[in-house]
């Protein structure tokens, strides 16, 4: 299994249907402006390769918060559903762990969807834990 850091314009094209599956109202142009962006924030992007197909990515960025210290915060986490049932996803929450501890990261976290029973159960079988409510709010 190969993991590679996603940097260039080519890469989002074929990342995109992928991470598609997890944010269905994003498009490719939406992604390519707001790359830039992640990136110059800390966001990196990861995937899984199949041959020269992505099959899943994991997106996480390092911040330090009041409640729990320097962690890695998972954004984004999704495996295609062809490719699901793996290990893929386990590969890359150990590979985003690896680089929190790295980084000495304190904590390391994720939301997920409250739908999202399957991916809950791969966090919850990967020793993480649900710590907490998320609240949003449309501006």
């Amino acid at each position: 299994m190969e993991i590679k850091e996603l940097t260039t314009e080519a890469d989002l094209s074929g990342v995109f249907p992928v991470i598609h599956e997890l944010r269905p109202t994003l498009t490719l142009e939406a992604l390519r402006m707001a790359f830039p962006t992640q990136r110059s924030e800390g966001y990196r992007l990861f995937a899984v390769f199949e041959g020269p197909s992505i099959v899943a990515c994991i997106g996480w960025r390092i911040f330090t918060m009041l409640h729990s210290g320097k962690t890695l915060y998972i954004d984004d986490l999704v495996t295609a559903p062809a490719h699901r049932g793996k290990g893929y996803a386990r590969a890359l929450l150990e590979s985003a762990e690896a680089a929190a501890r790295g980084a000495g990261c304190r904590t390391f976290s994720l939301d997920s969807g409250h739908q999202r029973f399957d991916a809950h159960r791969v966090y919850l079988n990967f020793g993480m834990r649900i710590s907490s409510h998320h609240f949003s709010k449309e501006l």
